[in-house]
C-alpha cells in the first residue's frame, strides 16, 4: 500500500508554482497563501508578532574562509509561539558579505569581505528584522618581518618609544577601488612594527621591519571591500626584537571609504625625462599609467592641454606659453589644426564640437575640427582661463586687473556669463578681487559649483596659492581648509572628476590639484609638485561650512616627476 497522498497533476503544478514564486529574492521558503493574510486555514492564521533566532548575528573568519550561520523565524500566535521558518520568505537587505541558502535557512558568507546587512521577513501584516554583521580578519608579512611577529606584539605590553604616523591623512576619504595606499611612519627607537587597520567589518594586521606597508591585494580587498560608506581606524605600534616585552603606540588615523567606485580617465603632465601628457584609467586600477602624448610623439614640448569630456578629442599647446596649438584625435593618435592657432587655455563644449580658447588676453570660440574661429566673445576686458558648464550654457572665465600673460597676471576676478547661439551675454563677477589674485576656476560636474585658486601673488606658480569654492551663482567663498593641509603649498590647478556619486543619505564629488606637500617620508615639503585628490561634500558647502575631506596622493604616478595639469574625462578611449 502506497504511503503519502498522491496529487492530481494540476495540484501538484500550482504547488510547484507557489514553491517557485517563494525562492524569488528570498531564502525560498514561503507561506502557503503568498502574504500569510488569507482565511483560517492558512498555517499563519492568527499571527500577532515574528522573530529571528538568534536575534542578530555576529560572524567572523579569516579572509577567504567561509562561514555560515543557521536561522529560525519564530511566530507569536495566541496559544505561544511556533517556527515557522518554512511558511515564510526571508530577504537580505543592504551590500550583504553574505547570501542566502536557497534549500534551507542557511547564511552562507565566502569570507572575501566583511560587511553589514539585516535579514528581514514580512508575513500576515507582521515584520521581524536581524541585523548582520560579518568581520573579516587578514595578517600579512611583509619586507623582512619574522613568522612569530604577532605573537611578539599579541604578548608585548603597553609602553615604550611610539612610532609617529605621517602618511595616510587623518581624516581622508578614499574611493573603494583606488586598489593601493601605504602607510608610513618615523620611529628610529624600534625594529619591528605592527599596522594595525580596525573597524566593525575588518581588521588588518601588517608586520614589517621596516617603517611603511603597503596595502594592496588581499589587505586592500579586506579593508575597503568591507568597509564601503564606513571609516578604519589605524595605529602603528613598534617594539625591539632583541627585547619585545613592551610596544610603544602612534596617535590614531581615521580613513572613510566612499560607497561608489572612482570611474573615468585622468590626462596629466610629467615635467621630467621624455615629459609629456600621461593618463589613467580609474576603471582598470590595477593597470598603471602609461605614456600617451610625450615629446618624442609631438617633437615638441607637449604640457598644457584640455579634453574634450567623452575622451574623444584633446586640445594641446606646445613648447610652453603663447605656443601653436593643435587638435589631437584621441583613438587614431592624429593631429588636425596642427599648429594653426595660438591658445594657452582651452575648455571644449560638453558635446565637444567647439571649444574656447584664451590668448593674449582675448577668448574665441572655435570649431573643435580645424579651429576655425566661430566668434571673438565680448568679455568686456582682458579674459582667460575659461570653462564651461557641464549644460553648456554658462562660461566663466578669469578678468585680470592687471594682465602680463594669460597665465601670469594679478587681481583676477572670476567673471560668469550666459554661453548661447555662439555669443555671451553680459557678464556677472561672481569672485571680485579685493586686491587678492583669484584664478582657475572650474565647473563642478553638477554645475553647482566654481573652485578657483586664490593667492597674494600673480597666478604663475605662486607659493601661497590655496584651493576655494564658490557657489556658480555667487555667494561668500569657502576656504578648502581640509584639502589645503596648510600655507605655502601651491595647492593649485584643481579639476573635477565628471561624475557625481552618492554617499549615505547625500553626494560626493571628486577633485585633483597639484601641490608641493610632503608625501610621508617619501616627499619633503616643498620637494616636487604632486597630483593629490580630496572628497567634496556639497551639502557642506551649501551650509557655508569647509567641504572638503583631507587629499591623497594619487598612487599610480611617478613620484621622480613634476606632476601637473590633471584633466579629466568621462572615460578612456582606446587607441586604434
Amino acid at each position: 500500500m502506497a504511503s503519502g497522498l498522491r496529487l492530481p497533476s494540476c495540484a501538484l503544478t500550482c504547488a510547484l508554482a507557489l514553491l517557485a514564486a517563494a525562492c524569488e529574492g528570498g531564502v525560498g521558503f514561503s507561506n502557503n497563501d503568498g502574504d500569510g493574510g488569507g482565511g483560517d486555514s492558512s498555517p499563519l492564521a492568527g499571527l500577532t508578532g515574528l522573530r529571528f533566532e538568534p536575534p542578530r548575528f555576529d560572524l567572523q573568519t579569516q579572509y577567504a574562509q567561509a562561514v555560515s550561520a543557521t536561522y529560525k523565524v519564530i511566530g507569536t500566535f495566541a496559544d505561544g509561539e511556533r517556527d515557522v521558518t518554512t511558511l515564510v520568505t526571508v530577504t537580505l537587505e543592504g551590500a550583504s558579505p553574505c547570501t542566502l541558502d536557497s534549500g534551507q535557512p542557511q547564511l552562507q558568507c565566502s569570507g572575501e569581505r566583511g560587511g553589514e546587512a539585516r535579514l528581514t521577513v514580512d508575513a500576515a501584516q507582521q515584520h521581524a528584522e536581524a541585523p548582520l554583521v560579518l568581520r573579516v580578519t587578514l595578517d600579512e608579512l611583509q619586507g623582512g618581518a619574522p613568522g612569530n611577529s604577532g605573537t611578539l606584539f599579541g604578548s608585548a605590553a603597553a609602553g615604550g618609544a611610539a612610532p609617529t604616523l605621517v602618511y595616510p591623512p587623518d581624516g581622508a576619504m578614499l574611493p573603494p577601488n583606488l586598489s593601493v595606499i601605504e602607510v608610513m611612519w618615523t620611529d628610529t627607537a624600534n625594529d619591528l612594527w605592527e599596522v594595525s587597520i580596525e573597524s566593525d567589518r575588518s581588521s588588518v594586521k601588517l608586520y614589517s621591519d621596516t617603517p611603511s606597508v603597503r596595502i594592496a591585494s588581499s589587505a586592500w580587498q579586506v579593508m575597503a571591500g568591507s568597509n564601503r560608506e564606513a571609516s578604519v581606524r589605524i595605529v602603528v605600534r613598534g617594539l625591539v626584537q632583541a627585547q619585545p616585552g613592551s610596544a610603544g603606540e602612534s596617535a590614531a588615523v581615521t580613513l572613510h571609504f566612499a560607497l561608489e567606485d572612482i570611474r573615468g580617465g585622468l590626462y596629466y603632465w610629467a615635467a621630467a625625462g621624455d615629459g609629456g601628457i600621461i593618463r589613467y584609467d580609474f576603471g582598470s586600477p590595477d593597470k598603471p599609467a602609461e605614456q600617451f602624448f610625450t615629446a618624442a610623439k609631438a617633437g615638441a614640448c607637449v604640457a598644457c592641454h584640455a579634453l574634450s569630456r567623452d575622451g574623444t578629442s584633446m586640445a594641446l599647446t606646445y613648447d610652453g606659453g603663447d605656443g601653436p596649438s593643435g587638435i589631437l584625435d584621441v583613438a587614431k593618435q592624429t593631429l588636425r589644426a596642427d599648429r594653426a592657432y595660438k591658445a594657452n587655455f582651452q575648455v571644449f563644449t560638453p558635446d565637444a564640437s567647439q571649444l574656447v580658447a584664451s590668448s593674449a588676453g582675448e577668448l574665441t570660440l572655435r570649431d573643435a575640427q580645424m579651429a576655425a574661429v566661430v566668434a571673438t566673445l565680448d568679455t568686456g576686458g582682458k579674459a582667460t582661463q575659461p570653462d564651461i558648464s557641464p549644460d553648456g550654457n554658462t562660461l566663466v572665465f578669469v578678468r585680470p586687473a592687471k594682465h602680463s600673460l594669460d597665465w601670469q597676471f594679478e587681481g583676477g576676478s572670476i567673471v560668469s556669463a550666459p554661453l548661447a547661439n555662439n555669443a555671451i551675454g553680459a557678464g556677472n563677477v561672481i569672485v571680485a578681487s579685493q586686491g587678492e589674485n583669484n584664478y582657475y576656476p572650474s565647473f563642478s560636474p553638477d554645475g553647482g559649483w566654481i573652485v578657483f585658486n586664490r593667492s597674494t601673488g600673480d597666478s604663475y606658480s605662486d607659493d601661497d596659492a590655496a584651493l576655494w569654492v564658490v557657489a556658480a551663482s555667487g555667494g561668500q567663498p569657502i576656504a578648502m581648509t581640509q584639502a589645503n593641509l596648510g600655507a605655502n603649498l601651491r595647492n593649485s590647478w584643481a579639476r573635477w572628476s565628471p561624475f557625481v556619486q552618492k554617499y549615505k543619505q547625500g553626494q560626493l564629488l571628486w577633485l585633483t590639484f597639484s601641490s608641493t606637500r610632503a608625501y610621508g617620508t617619501q616627499l619633503s615639503d616643498g620637494q616636487r609638485p604632486q597630483l593629490w585628490m580630496a572628497a567634496f561634500d556639497p551639502a557642506k558647502a551649501a551650509a557655508g561650512q569647509d567641504p572638503t575631506y583631507a587629499a591623497f596622493w594619487l598612487p599610480f604616478q611617478d613620484i621622480a616627476t613634476n606632476n601637473h595639469i590633471a584633466q579629466w574625462t568621462q572615460k578612456i578611449v582606446a587607441i586604434e
